[in-house]
């Protein structure tokens, strides 16, 4: 998971080299300004982040349970499921209006 986060920071920091005659520097473009105009890798950044948090916190209390003789199920909070991130519908500049594009990462 944390490469998916790797690959969405590079990908909106890349400079899209490039003319959009020859290649997709234009989707390219696009792409990495939808991503960030939906703050999409503050979100999935918050996302691993909780997940880390869980996953440390039932392994410390399965230590302390281990070690302490403390009961493990009573120190375990249950795993918060969280609501899908869905982008918004965009429409490129280069598209005829109105154009039904979805745009979608990691879902």
């Amino acid at each position: 998971m944390p490469g998916k986060l790797r690959f969405l920071k590079r990908l909106t920091e890349w400079p899209c080299y490039g003319s959009p005659e020859y290649t997709f520097s234009d989707v390219e473009a696009a792409t990495s300004a939808a991503i960030r105009s939906m703050g999409y890798m503050e979100i999935y950044d918050a996302k691993l982040r909780r997940e880390a948090e869980t996953r440390e916190r039932v392994m410390l209390a399965l230590l302390q349970a281990r070690y302490d003789g403390s009961e493990a199920s009573a120190a375990i909070e249950p795993i918060v499921e969280y609501e899908p991130v869905y982008a918004r519908p965009f429409a490129p500049a280069s598209a005829p209006a109105p154009a039904d594009v979805q745009f979608a990462l990691f879902g």
